[in-house]
């Protein structure tokens, strides 16, 4: 199932979308695999309900630093990987 493009390469289906820019769509183990090989220091940008269940990665309970990524940074700037846990609606997105 492959689209094809206008400079005749295929693209999948799953990622012909409208999305430009800096953005990648990936499986979680991948990512997870990639976080745990850098200890990447992640910014969270929690919405509504969600942030919460963010801030709950950090806990004892689960843990985040064994994954290398307890180092949450709050600025664009210092962080390698953002986070957004939350519904991002098209108003927001502009």
């Amino acid at each position: 199932m492959n689209a094809a493009t206008s400079e005749n390469k295929t693209v999948p289906a799953a990622y012909d979308s409208k999305i430009e820019g800096n953005v990648i769509f990936t499986q979680l183990d991948a990512a997870m695999n990639w976080m745990r090989k850098n200890s990447l220091w992640p910014m969270p940008m929690g919405l509504a309900c969600c942030a919460i269940e963010l801030m709950a990665t950090a806990s004892a309970r689960f843990d985040i630093a064994r994954f290398g990524a307890e180092v949450m940074r709050f600025s664009p700037r210092q962080c390698d990987v953002m986070i957004v846990a939350g519904t991002v609606t098209y108003k927001m997105a502009l």
